[in-house]
């Protein structure tokens, strides 16, 4: 291209040595041979003039493109059409082609069309200095330029979606030269773009590991074991790798999990052309999985350890998991539950209300939910226990499963049902001492009364002779007496306020010797069986509480057969209670008993009766047929020599009453056998002194006249004061002091002390109607202790006399 001297200075240079002059304008046949040439080729083609630039000749391809008509054109200088921002781009180009001696000019630049767009062209000129004139030869590259730029744009695109990847991500062509190193890998690694492009022989792996090694990627071409080996979570997903591996060199040294998927990269005949790797932080994911199975761990350890019972139940009831409590709640193995509804466990009369929580639950009215409910054991004994469940919804916003925790309360409600049965028996001690309270303070005095009805009936009796009708009427007032006086004492038995003097005995000869009295009771129309064991062990025990507990309860039995026929059963046995049957009784203890059973086959009893057997003056009978104290008198009597009662009855079955008299493991005694009794009053009789310590005026009158009738010299007194004073002014000996024990001014135990102190062979009998433990703890009289029982029978007191006044002197 041809520019004037005065806008391009260089083409207006000097010429060199030797170089020729340029020529004048060409001639017009000169232009006419080219325009024959320009006429035959389809590139763009034009002629300037080399000093003003102006167009000489275009072709028609030029004229065509530009859409400017030849006319148009000539007179126009190269210049005029070149892009405002392309031209002094243009004209620098050329001043420094030429200023270098190039005289083959090629460049490029937007040329304006006759419709005023831009088109780009590629030009290639031939300044020929000589002529004046120079050659262009221009081809439309505007497509070429088009597609380049678009090329650009698209490659940029995809660097940005590349370098917006979260993920660190590289690429190598099949030189394995790195080709790709986004944002994110620039971020991770530390190393920047423009240090890694290009660059081979796995310099892309030193940022990871600190060293080049194989790589992940390198597998898309071949099998390498030793490669592999790195990567232990190495699987395929199609034609991509997936692995996870340790980086230690990431982050400056401090390393990091990373994920990893490699991918091979194919050209447009399907043949590997390289590889493609994404990187993943994964060290967060790593740590929460750390996390989480740590924490799974210790859910684990805690759901299986846990004191309580645990256990993960789907919607349909079933156990998923269960821990190690809730398999020994149950009796069940883990396997033996999971699969299986928890329903098949629940004490059935709890069911219902099992059903009714869950159901509450699945349709989240509640999301948690508490209460006692019952469990069946394997062995098929119940188990109380607190449940409580917790629902846990799932994402879908729907019930997912329930966590169900099971107290164990068993031991608990055990404790509180002992706790109500220990509540009751105290209630019953207590009314026990009230009734024992009210026994003791009746009795004393009740007892004086009647020893003095009954002295004077049977002195009467002795001076009657043979006057029939007045002795069947003192005949009535004595049993009629003697009927109060056996009251009075089942009154004391039941409140365990009578005095006893326990003997190591054998229950069976005890028994044995009371079988045809207890015949006579029963009736003819009873059958009694007698069925002792042999080598019985001994017992301790009032062989005459034996006689009551045996006639109370063989009259209870013959009023539950009535006037049918019926079998009555006593037997004795030796058992050993263990704790397992004393479990659940507050009144058992265990230990080696002796068993005195009495079973009848009477009309039995419903729950509530036999819940009331006990209690003082409670019966069934008509008015007028029963005291109430029958039963009563043997619960006493049971309670006061530490034995129990169990007591086992079905209406229409009849009854059996099992009595426990604790084991005494010494010999029995001699005189635990009963003697018969006297049939007639007399005998017994002697010449010692006796002083008689009452003040009670009748007792006293009573005992001062059946022993001065039978040859007693018998001194009285009113009193303690009085005694002692007897004492000190009587000349000659006292051999026995015979005293109340409950008095005025000091009792009778304080008195015999006294006396006892200044006369050491002076014998002593107490007399009462209730001692009120003053001879006596808990009703045991004390050892070598001489006691009578108000009211007693003239018979009795002469014996009891005589037997006191005959022992060997201490």
């Amino acid at each position: 291209m041809i520019c004037s001297a005065y806008r391009f200075p260089p083409f207006s240079a000097p010429l060199a040595q030797g170089e020729r002059p340029m020529r004048p304008k060409p001639t017009l046949e000169e232009l006419e041979q080219l325009a024959e040439i320009f006429s035959m080729t389809l590139d763009m083609i034009c002629v300037a003039d080399i000093h003003s630039a102006r167009f000489l000749k275009v072709n028609d391809a030029f004229t065509r493109v530009l859409g400017y008509s030849e006319a148009e054109l000539l007179g126009r200088t190269f210049l005029d059409f070149v892009h405002p921002d392309d031209l002094e781009a243009t004209i620098a180009i050329l001043r420094e082609k030429l200023q270098r001696g190039e005289y083959v000019l090629h460049f490029t630049n937007r040329y304006r069309c006759s419709e005023g767009n831009f088109i780009w062209l590629d030009w290639l000129s031939r300044p020929i200095v000589e002529k004046g004139i120079c050659y262009a030869v221009a081809h439309d590259i505007t497509d070429r330029i088009e597609m380049e730029k678009e090329l650009r744009e698209s490659r940029q695109r995809l660097q940005d979606i590349v370098d917006f990847l979260p993920d660190a991500t590289l690429a190598i062509d099949a030189s394995k030269r790195v080709i790709l190193w986004n944002k994110a890998i620039e971020r991770m690694t530390g190393v920047p773009a423009s240090e890694m492009m290009g660059k081979s022989d796995h310099a892309y792996t030193v940022p990871f590991y600190g060293k080049p090694r194989g790589q992940l990627m390198d597998l898309i071409w071949e099998e390498n074991e030793a490669i592999a080996a790195n990567y232990p979570t190495l699987k395929r997903e199609g034609d991509a790798l997936l692995a996870e591996a340790f980086s230690n060199a990431l982050y400056g040294g401090k390393g990091a999990w990373i994920r990893m998927k490699a991918s091979p990269l194919y050209d447009s005949n399907g043949q590997i052309v390289g590889a493609i790797e994404s990187i993943r932080d994964i060290t967060s994911i790593k740590e929460a999985e750390l996390s989480l199975q740590e924490s799974e761990r210790l859910f684990r350890t805690v759901f299986e350890h846990a004191p309580v019972g645990m256990a993960v139940i789907d919607m349909e009831q079933h156990f998923l998991q269960v821990n190690r409590s809730i398999c020994a709640i149950l009796g069940y193995e883990a396997h033996e539950l999971i699969g299986r509804s928890f329903n098949e466990f629940t004490h059935p009369e709890d069911r219902q209300g099992g059903v009714e929580r869950w159901e509450q639950m699945k349709r989240q009215e509640a999301i948690t939910t508490q209460a006692e409910k019952r469990y069946m054991h394997r062995s098929g004994r119940t188990i109380w226990t607190i449940s409580q469940n917790a629902l846990v919804i799932g994402r879908d916003g729907k019930p997912a499963y329930v966590v169900s925790h099971l107290i164990d309360i068993t031991a608990w409600k055990q404790a509180e049902e002992r706790r109500s049965q220990l509540e009751e028996q105290l209630r019953q001690t207590q009314r026990l001492e009230s009734i024992g309270r009210l026994a003791g303070g009746v009795a004393h005095d009740f007892n004086n009364k009647l020893q003095a009805i009954l002295g004077f009936t049977q002195m009467a009796l002795l001076e009657a002779g043979e006057q029939e009708k007045l002795r069947r009427w003192l005949m009535m007032i004595q049993q009629a007496a003697e009927g109060s006086a056996d009251l009075t004492r089942q009154l004391l038995a039941f409140a365990r306020k009578q005095n006893i003097q326990p003997k190591i005995l054998n229950l069976n000869r005890i028994v044995s010797s009371l079988i045809a009295m207890l015949k006579q009771l029963i009736g003819e129309n009873i059958l009694l069986t007698w069925v002792p064991e042999k080598d019985l062990w001994p017992i301790r025990i009032d062989p005459s509480q034996i006689d009551q507990i045996l006639i109370n309860l063989c009259t209870n039995s013959r009023d539950a057969i009535g006037g049918r026929t019926g079998t009555l059963t006593i037997e004795t046995r030796n058992v050993l209670l263990d704790e397992a049957y004393c479990h659940g009784r507050p009144e058992f203890f265990p230990g080696k008993y002796v068993m005195l059973a009495v079973s009848d086959t009477g009309c039995g009893m419903e729950p509530d009766v036999k819940s009331r057997i006990f209690d003082p003056f409670f019966t069934t009978k008509e008015q007028g047929k029963g005291t109430g104290l029958g039963l009563a008198t043997v619960y006493g009597i049971m309670r006061q020599n530490t034995g129990m009662v169990h007591v086992y009855s079905e209406p229409g079955k009849g009854s059996t009453f099992r009595l426990y008299f604790p084991h005494a493991d010494l010999p029995s005694d001699e005189d635990a056998e009963k003697k018969p009794p006297r049939e007639s009053i007399g005998g017994g009789g002697g010449d010692e002194t006796i002083l008689i310590v009452e003040d009670d005026a009748d007792v006293l009158e009573v005992a001062q006249t059946v022993l001065a009738r039978f040859g007693y010299t018998v001194l009285i007194a009113n009193g303690p004061n009085d005694a002692l004073k007897i004492v000190e002014t009587h000349p000659g000996i006292i051999h026995l002091l015979i005293t109340d024990v409950i008095m005025p001014e000091m009792n009778g135990k304080e008195l015999g002390d006294f006396l006892k102190q200044r006369h050491p062979d002076l014998r002593i009998l107490f007399m009462s109607g209730y001692t009120a433990n003053i001879i006596a703890k808990h009703g045991i009289l004390e050892k070598d202790i001489s006691f009578i029982q108000k009211p007693f029978s003239v018979q009795t007191l002469l014996e009891t006399v005589r037997t006191v006044l005959d022992k060997p002197a201490p």
